[in-house]
């Protein structure tokens, strides 16, 4: 005799994992990344190595001369002549014209509105990413930044499985990802900096139907799944909090109002994120004749 159970429990693994399969197809690879980005960023072995790296300055060697001979401008917090002499500038401090850092950063928290055809507007949110890039300064107090990055609306916190559980009722899951490319020009003022530019991105949307099991088997009636993809191109604002260390905290607004494979092109959509980012250093400006 058949286990109508038994039938039922794999029936509803396979249709679990085929179900949440296309949105993890792309989490996958951001949550590994992700993984490995906070290993970097937590790891005190890793965070001593690079402070060991850093140059300081003692407020003696702190003067309006020795930041022009670097090329560059200091970040402090009290005016050069009131510092104590025990005062250190950490290299992260003095920024200017040719400066070079790689930026290794997580898009967080993750707010998506978007606009598949023959849907209404979709508003979805959720966490991780992984983004790198680099910043160049090309004056003093302007730098441009090249960002690559991926962030998804994964429905929990932190980069681990979760377990659904469906019965009788049919349950609607919708989940977005993006593929983004951006290049902005910033303005750093001592601690903040405000960016703006240009982006491409490559989203995905998808909506899923699962549940539906009765004692008699599925229900007829569940929707159809759907999923939709466009490639956009729109602008880029970006807003940082930058430390005296290589951490900065910032917010990303990527709006898109140009859709290159779908009619109609105009729509709008957008990617609003709070953005957690690593800098290290590769080359602090030079020394200006």
């Amino acid at each position: 005799m058949t286990d109508f159970n038994s039938i039922r429990h794999n029936k509803v693994n396979n249709i679990h994992r085929w179900q949440i399969a296309p949105c993890l197809k792309m989490e996958k690879y951001v949550l590994t990344v992700f993984i490995i980005l906070f290993l970097f960023l937590c790891s005190p072995i890793i965070g001593m190595n690079l402070e060991e790296q850093d140059e300081y300055l003692t407020s003696e060697q702190v003067t309006e001369s020795k930041i022009k001979e670097i090329g560059g401008n200091a970040l402090l917090t009290t005016p050069l002549d009131s510092l104590s002499t025990k005062k250190k500038l950490k290299k992260h401090e003095i920024y200017g014209k040719g400066t070079w850092d790689l930026r290794l950063s997580s898009p967080y928290i993750n707010h998506f509105i978007s606009q598949p055809n023959g849907e209404s507007n979709i508003s979805n949110t959720g966490f991780l990413g992984a983004a790198i890039g680099f910043d160049y300064y090309h004056q003093n107090t302007q730098y441009l930044s090249l960002i690559l990055g991926t962030v998804i609306d994964y429905e929990i916190p932190v980069p681990m499985g979760v377990d659904y559980k469906y019965g009788e009722e049919i349950v609607k899951h919708e989940f977005c990802y993006s593929t983004f490319m951006g290049l902005t020009n910033n303005h750093r003022y001592r601690f903040f900096s405000l960016g703006y530019g240009l982006s491409y991105s490559h989203n995905t949307w998808g909506r899923r139907y699962n549940g539906g099991y009765t004692p008699e088997g599925i229900r007829d009636d569940i929707p159809p799944n759907r999923d939709y993809m466009d490639n956009t191109i729109g602008l880029l604002f970006t807003t940082y909090w930058l430390s005296k260390s290589n951490f900065s905290l910032g917010v990303i607004y990527r709006p898109s109002f140009i859709r290159l494979n779908t009619n109609p092109i105009f729509k709008y959509e957008h990617l609003l994120s709070i953005d957690f980012v690593w800098r290290i250093r590769l080359k602090t400006a030079a020394k200006q004749k």
